[in-house]
């Protein structure tokens, strides 16, 4: 059953737990004036059984919720891109900590089979522009995230 709440890093969210452990989870990042509630019903269809985690961004432009604040219209400021990225990662490892180990131990093993040493948890970001800059600074920030 989907719940909103709000963690430490201040994003209101919704987190569905997945019911397939073979299937990635989602992240599903709303366009500008969105909601953390937008995108749930299209994380379902691409790929039923998922679990979906869906941040409500931070930063309101003129009414309209997006996860980064611009200088102008299509001019994105790179150090608060970075920042809120940063923020973005903290709550996703905060979300992610409070998993039951065990649960995801065997998610992941039933996912990859039982030799761990190779494992990479893998997950799926679904989004609009949000979705594709976050993506590009994480990459940039961290390295590779997806394959």
């Amino acid at each position: 059953m989907p719940h909103t709440s709000r963690n430490d890093p201040g994003f209101f969210h919704v987190f569905e737990p997945g019911s397939d452990p073979t299937a990635p989870p989602l992240l599903l990042l709303h366009g500008t004036g969105g909601t953390e509630h937008d995108l749930l019903r299209l994380g379902r269809a691409i790929s039923p059984g998922s679990a979906l985690l869906s941040p409500r961004g931070q930063v309101n432009e003129g009414g309209a919720l997006r996860f980064f604040a611009r200088l102008a219209a299509g001019v994105f400021d790179p150090a608060e891109v970075a920042r809120r990225t940063h923020q973005l990662a903290d709550f996703i490892a905060g979300v992610v900590t409070n998993w039951d180990a065990a649960t995801v131990t065997d998610k992941i093993e039933l996912r990859v089979g039982r030799d761990l040493q190779y494992v990479r948890i893998n997950g799926t970001l679904v989004g609009f522009m949000a979705g594709g800059v976050l993506f590009a600074v994480l990459t940039a920030l961290f390295g590779r995230v997806s394959h």
